[in-house]
């Protein structure tokens, strides 16, 4: 079944591609004017920015626009490595963990959106801005999962960063790669885009919100150019007219027309997305809802290398695949076991709709295999961000899909999302045994075996329905080097060239 906003979208998303790319078509030849558009590496965003400061802005704008504008301790190179960023040297003096920072590294401020502040450099980034943001951290009910509660800080001079905890913690310097955890020259947020500052190599040249913005490269005549574009077709037009040297998001109806090009590639993501159900909702239900998909057919249909129903992260963070099967039989026993009538069964599933039509697509045909197999009655209700994250607080639904990125590519991460204070524990899962089992694994968190166990136990509960370890695809024209885009889909342009 489709969606009843299905057709009136398909005719407002024909309009707004024509006008956007009128748009388009008017900046990229104001570029050519410049000279510009030969050292400017293009790509597209959904949407535009409410906020550049990381602390109050998360989500896709955070892995490819403000990771170039703030540096981190640590960042997650292309191989899932935990490698030094803003520090020399990081190691382990008892149950203090010491970092020795970079002393060659300055605040940016973006001069050219305020004609009343000179283009000049603030200072050099020092150990107390780094405390000024863990401060603001500590400080914020909402940070709970990174965890800084119970951990102490201090500069041990301008350029030597001390965190003291209780005990060694192998896993503790993964949360230091985060851009919450990056410098700000004062103790405060910065929602004003004027005074806003940078500590990476890249700096804020133009912003018109909701069209574009334009970074500059400190050190060179490099620009980087991010269109803000929430319909999916109208990106792969402008990528297909040669205006986009970078597709963030390749619609999977177009998969067929790529499939042999050079331009696509694939990247393996560390990921938990999967579908939730409300806890009111009969166990013998939910049992019936996960053996009644045929989840090859949901795989064909999105051209997916992951099998739906599988384990969502990586294979290669943990030994033994388990799946949940497609069985009828079983699907009809449960359903029985239930004691309802499929005419009495009406079910409504969520998503947002910031995940396009690629999200509708599956949310359909789910809807429809559920009605088809079992005879019940599905209301599929896309939702608007503010409403959907809203739902979810208030877990006012009933089955929901919810995306999932992790903030390190670690097994340990990926089981954290159940944790019962996180945010991402959408079903309100509670389990004794799996408490066990996270606690063995943040003692030894490369243990696969361990890694096994605890997604054993969400199988076995049927915690949440899992949609396979995911494969995001992108489009490339090859004009530029040095950038990738990581297992946690975060963009890395620190060493863009031209090629």
């Amino acid at each position: 079944m489709r969606s009843i906003f299905y057709f009136e979208n398909k005719i407002f998303k024909s309009i707004c591609f024509f006008v956007l790319f009128f748009l388009f078509q008017l900046g990229c030849s104001k570029n050519i004017k410049n000279n510009k558009s030969l050292n400017t590496f293009n790509f597209n965003i959904p949407y535009s920015p409410q906020s550049f400061d990381p602390l109050l802005q998360r989500g896709i704008n955070s892995r490819y626009l403000l990771n170039h504008l703030h540096i981190t301790l640590f960042k997650w190179n292309e191989k899932d490595q935990l490698v030094l960023s803003g520090a020399d040297e990081c190691d382990w003096v008892q149950s203090e963990f010491v970092c020795e920072l970079k002393k060659n590294i300055y605040f940016n401020n973006n001069s050219n959106l305020s004609t009343k502040q000179k283009n000049t450099n603030l200072s050099l980034v020092k150990a107390k801005h780094y405390i000024h943001s863990l401060k603001l951290l500590k400080e914020d009910p909402k940070s709970e999962y990174l965890d800084f509660k119970n951990i102490s800080f201090y500069a041990k001079d301008d350029f030597t960063l001390v965190f003291k905890m209780k005990k060694k913690s192998d896993s503790f310097k993964n949360r230091l790669a985060q851009i919450e955890i990056s410098p700000r020259p004062e103790k405060k947020y910065y929602n004003n885009t004027i005074e806003h500052y940078s500590s990476s190599l890249y700096k804020i040249s133009e912003f018109k919100k909701n069209q574009f913005i334009i970074l500059k490269h400190t050190k060179n005549n490099l620009y980087v150019k991010v269109y803000f574009i929430d319909d999916q077709t109208t990106a792969l037009r402008l990528f297909e007219s040669k205006k986009l040297d970078l597709l963030t998001q390749l619609p999977v109806r177009e998969f067929k027309k790529y499939l042999n090009s050079k331009q696509i590639f694939h990247v393996n993501m560390s990921r938990m997305d999967g579908m939730f159900f409300n806890s009111d909702i009969d166990v013998n239900l939910k049992k019936s809802l996960f053996h009644s998909l045929d989840f090859k057919k949901l795989q064909k249909l999105y051209y997916s290398i992951g099998l739906p129903g599988c384990p969502a992260l990586p294979q290669k963070l943990y030994n033994k695949m388990r799946c949940y099967d497609f069985d009828l039989t079983k699907a009809n026993k449960y359903f029985e076991l239930s004691g309802l009538k499929a005419k009495q069964i009406v079910l409504r599933l969520n998503y947002s709709n910031l995940g396009g039509d690629d999200i509708q697509r599956g949310m359909e045909w789910m809807a429809h295999e559920w009605e088809t197999h079992l005879g019940i009655k599905i209301l599929i209700e896309p939702l608007e961000s503010g409403v959907f994250l809203q739902k979810i607080k208030n877990k006012k639904f009933e089955i929901i899909r919810k995306g999932i990125p992790l903030d390190s590519p670690t097994c340990l991460d990926g089981i954290n999302s159940f944790l019962t204070l996180s945010p991402n524990n959408v079903s309100g899962f509670k389990n004794n045994k799996f408490e066990m089992a996270l606690t063995n694994l943040e003692r030894d968190p490369q243990n696969k075996n361990l890694c096994d166990h605890a997604l054993n136990i969400l199988h076995e509960t049927y915690a949440y329905l899992p949609l396979g370890n995911m494969y995001f695809s992108f489009l490339q024209n090859n004009k530029f080097k040095g950038w990738y885009i990581n297992s946690l889909n975060i963009l890395d342009i620190e060493n863009l060239k031209y090629k």
